[in-house]
């Protein structure tokens, strides 16, 4: 068996692993965003500041024309110029050197290099400004003015080419330093990477190879213990012999039951078991087998006759057990009694016995005759038989598949893990971990289209198989696969590697299948066992209806496929307190007699919704309707239309029951030739359940 506390020590490195990694790409988009908005602004900054050298030698342009202008129409022109100029030229200085979010300059941009430079260039500045501030206040170019602006433009031009070409090597400097920076988060991350590899990765895989020679181990210890059995079975000191619970066949018996009947093995295989007994009363020992099938198993005195016609008395200790074959069957163990007792005692108490059984037997009779519900039990028996028989057969079926899936997998196995390679083996557990993530259950109508889009996705990476593939990946539950994931599969390793995924995954859903089967078969033969009361060892628990009923439709998708178009009507989050077998019985039994109404061609509407105290659920079917004159019947125990073999009659009683168990109300509306509609109404105020109904 796999330890669990390294499995949790490598899970807990896996999940710190991919955190720091999911940390680290946060922080790297954090730095290219941040060095963009830098970008930005920085390309602002360094424009207005190239612009601003333009702009003082326009305003000194503008000076040594209003000195040459001889109009006063030319002097006003070139005054509401040099002012516009002036505007510009003082608000992109102020900005660059206090910032100015509205020409996008973000305060405390400079840095103490360009303080220093703006710090040297205020004078020059001061002298302009007020030098243009007077000129445009009194409308004359004097001298003094005309010598100030001369004598500060070359200083202001060449202090601004300064900080002009400081802005853009700062600039430079950020980029390259958010380089440094990536270049280190991206070797802390190939680090990890590295690390889940050679810490993580790697010891999963050797785990995963240890369980499956573990597995192997298993079948073989299995296999022994089969041989084992079959040992026992054929040294026991008692005659023993195997029958069907169902058809009452013999299947199986030791050396012992050949010396007691003095037949062959094979010719007491295939009789029936009341054919060993004596002729007097020929269903005197197919209720008594009937009865150790109601008490699962009994110890009775009884005579069996032998080849030679003489009877011998034995005593059989039955039980019943299930094969690995999911076959339900009988273990009756047969001690022969002739010499522990004298002949004349034992037919004393056999004598005795046997008036007693048909006492009984008479009792029977009358009571049958009285009672109209055994009557009915009676006539239907062959198909309440036949509804028990399905989910065998899904058992048979599903054991059938899976030992052919061992067949095919084990012998390769070992050979399968030598040759992996290590990106089939990351495949692998790539699989593994998308199943848990994708795996929960589409409806069927999804279930398609996702097929198809995967189908064509692969097609359009010319993949070949890929019908195939997308059958596999749609029934591994993964039905959104990303377009990197998709296209490793033009490669033909990782087809094989989901090829060995799928056959493994068959085997895990066999066994549901069986379980599940097994469930199913196990509350049918109660419900008619018992049906006059419902088991009570439960515990109710909050139940998701849309999952629930989902749940059993995926149980009748071979059934959905005929024709049927199933309509979800479903409100979010309906829950309710209940039993979640017996629900999902009601489900199956209502949406059985729906399908059975529409002849599996037609359309079933299921409806889910919520009122404040109370959810109904609604199955809608239009197939033919109830007749009006059988609508009161519907209800009753073994009232069924169907013919022999197709139905129990106890479905709608099954469902009435559970319902009214849950405290809610089944209710029915049907019309001929239109169709009919089940609506189920629950509480869900949880105290309003009582379990002890």
């Amino acid at each position: 068996m796999i330890q669990q506390n390294p499995l949790n020590r490598l899970r807990q490195a896996y999940w710190i692993a991919l955190g720091l990694i999911a940390l680290l790409i946060l922080l790297s988009q954090f730095i290219i965003h941040r060095v963009l908005q830098d970008q930005q602004a920085d390309s602002r900054v360094i424009n207005i500041s190239g612009r601003q050298r333009m702009l003082s030698q326009k305003l000194v342009k503008t000076v040594l024309l209003l000195d040459q202008a001889s109009q006063p129409s030319e002097t006003d022109q070139y005054l509401e110029g040099l002012r516009k100029t002036f505007s510009l030229w003082e608000s992109a200085h102020l900005g660059l050197l206090r910032g100015n979010e509205a020409i996008g300059i973000p305060s405390n941009y400079n840095s103490p290099r360009v303080e220093k430079l703006f710090d040297e260039i205020k004078p020059y500045f001061h002298k302009l400004s007020e030098a243009i501030k007077q000129l445009l206040s009194s409308k004359q170019l004097s001298p003094e003015i005309r010598q100030v602006v001369l004598g500060s433009e070359q200083g202001f031009l060449e202090l601004m080419d300064k900080i002009t070409f400081q802005y853009d090597q700062e600039a430079k400097e950020k980029v390259l330093n958010a380089r440094y920076i990536e270049y280190i988060i991206g070797g802390f991350t190939l680090l990890l990477l590295l690390f889940e590899l050679l810490f993580i990765y790697r010891p999963v895989i050797k785990q995963v190879n240890t369980l499956f020679i573990t597995l192997l181990d298993s079948y073989k210890e299995l296999e022994n213990k089969g041989k084992q059995y079959e040992t026992l079975f054929n040294t026991a000191n008692d005659a023993i012999f195997v029958a069907d619970i169902h058809t009452g066949l013999i299947v199986d018996a030791n050396v012992k039951a050949e010396e007691l009947l003095k037949k062959d093995r094979k010719e007491i295989m295939g009789l029936h078991q009341r054919s060993i007994h004596p002729p007097e009363d020929p269903d005197m020992a197919h209720k008594a087998f009937e009865e150790d099938v109601r008490a699962d198993g009994n110890l009775r005195v009884m005579e069996v006759l032998n080849s030679d016609g003489n009877r011998v008395t034995v005593e059989i200790s039955s039980s019943k057990f299930t094969s690995t074959d999911g076959q339900e069957l009988m273990f009756g163990i047969f001690r022969d009694l002739s010499e522990r007792l004298t002949q004349e005692a034992l037919n004393k108490k056999y004598q005795k016995e046997l008036e007693h059984s048909i006492t009984k037997l008479s009792q029977a009779q009358n009571q049958l005759i009285k009672s109209e519900k055994l009557s009915a039990l009676g006539h239907l028996m062959a198909g309440i038989a036949h509804e028990i028989n399905t989910p065998v057969g899904a058992i048979q079926a599903s054991a059938e598949m899976l030992n052919r899936q061992l067949d095919t997998i084990l012998p390769s196995l070992p050979k399968q893990f030598v040759v992996l390679t290590p990106k089939q083996v990351s495949f692998f557990l790539e699989l593994q971990e998308l199943i848990k993530v994708q795996g929960e259950v589409e409806t069927l109508s999804e279930i398609r289209k996702w097929k198809r889009a995967i189908r064509l996705e692969l097609e359009i990476k010319k993949v070949d198989g890929a019908s195939t593939l997308a059958e596999q990946l749609v029934e591994l539950g993964i039905y959104h696969p990303k377009p990197a994931f998709l296209q490793k599969l033009t490669e033909s390793d990782f087809k094989e590697t989901l090829t060995l995924f799928h056959k493994f995954y068959n085997i895990k859903f066999s066994t549901q299948t069986i379980l599940s089967a097994l469930q199913k078969a196990s509350k049918t033969l109660f419900a008619l066992k018992h049906f006059k009361h419902i088991d009570h060892t439960e515990q109710a628990v909050v139940i998701d209806l849309a999952k629930s009923i989902e749940t059993v439709l995926v149980l009748f998708q071979n059934k959905l496929k005929t024709g049927v178009e199933v309509i979800q009507k479903y409100a979010p989050q309906v829950q309710m307190l209940g039993f979640p077998d017996q629900l999902e019985q009601v489900w199956n039994n209502l949406i059985m007699n729906a399908l059975q109404a529409i002849d599996y061609r037609g359309t079933l509407t299921i409806h889910l919704s919520q009122q404040e105290e109370f959810v109904e659920v609604a199955f809608q079917d239009n197939g033919a309707g109830i007749p009006q004159e059988i609508q009161d019947r519907i209800f009753e125990p073994f009232f069924t239309t169907k013919p022999v073999g197709e139905g129990s009659g106890l479905g709608l009683d099954i469902v009435k029951r559970v319902v009214t168990k849950h405290k809610g109300e089944v209710l029915f509306e049907s019309k001929v030739g239109e169709g009919t509609t089940f609506r189920v109404i629950f509480p869900k105020n949880f105290n309003m359940i009582d379990n002890s109904v």
